[in-house]
């Protein structure tokens, strides 16, 4: 059970995983996750937005342009040495701060945070 805002009132009501997940991705939701359970679920948000819209104005973005991801490669010196595949290209992120994720990376840890959040509701 979750708190659920209805006319204007608390209550406690029994949730479907759908309307659960429909909460999930309501902006404060996205905005709690990003800022306290996943921080790679912020990035995802940041990239498709960059996509959607081709450049992005709302502060606390770490992309700003759709431009910003693309097919590349990354060399020891740019990447974190779990995430990437040093020998091939790959989607590779560009950061506002000039640091470079590995999207594949970036997907897994948001994917596993959902997973896990799936589990502990016995999905």
């Amino acid at each position: 059970m979750l708190i659920r805002y209805a006319n204007g009132r608390r209550k406690l009501l029994p949730r479907t995983p759908t309307q659960w997940l429909k909460d999930c991705l309501s902006i404060g939701y996205r905005t709690h996750i990003k800022r306290n359970v996943c921080p790679d679920f912020g990035l995802v948000w940041d990239v498709h937005d960059g996509h959607k819209h081709a450049v992005l104005g709302r502060v606390n973005r770490q992309v700003t342009k759709s431009t910003q991801t693309g097919l590349g490669k990354m060399t020891f010196d740019e990447a974190r040495f779990d995430e990437t595949v040093f020998d091939g290209e790959q989607i590779v992120v560009h950061l506002d701060d000039g640091s470079k994720r590995a999207l594949t990376a970036i997907m897994l840890n948001v994917m596993e945070m959902w997973e896990k959040a799936l589990q502990q509701m016995n999905l």
